[in-house]
């Protein structure tokens, strides 16, 4: 079964910061229904790139192994990344010029899990809940600075 992932993070900048991160699973089932799980989880002192990781590898956990994850998000870092991970798990998470890969530990825990989901990064633009997860991890986010 094919699970589509969308996620987002609040998180902005690279200095380590509280934020939100949200993602939506959702699966045709085999009646053609949709079935549709939006989760969103307050998080602490993160960069903007862990938030974003972290909210893949949440999320990942949360499709069941066997399932193709299509995951769908606003972040050029995790498209750029997903093109990566083979390569980088060849070099024991080492870039080309043999500095260490920036958050490697999300990055293996990722690659673990997309291996029993079949996990894949489908693009960085806009998806079906480009204007709704943003705006509801905004006001979560808001809520919780309260």
């Amino acid at each position: 079964m094919e699970v589509d992932v969308y996620v987002h993070s609040t998180v902005k900048g690279p200095k380590q910061k509280n934020g939100v991160i949200a993602f939506v699973l959702e699966a045709e089932l085999p009646d053609g229904r949709k079935a549709t799980k939006p989760y969103f989880f307050q998080i602490e002192r993160v960069s903007k790139q862990r938030s974003w990781l972290k909210a893949v590898a949440v999320a990942l956990e949360r499709v069941k192994e066997g399932n193709e994850a299509v995951i769908c998000g606003k972040s050029a870092y995790l498209a750029v990344g997903f093109k990566s991970l083979a390569r980088w798990k060849d070099n024991d998470w080492k870039r080309s010029n043999g500095k260490q890969v920036k958050n490697a530990d999300l990055w293996e825990q990722i690659f673990d899990l997309q291996k029993s989901r079949k996990a894949r990064f489908l693009s960085d633009g806009d998806h079906i809940y480009s204007s709704w997860l943003p705006w509801e991890a905004e006001k979560r986010a808001k809520s919780k600075k309260r």
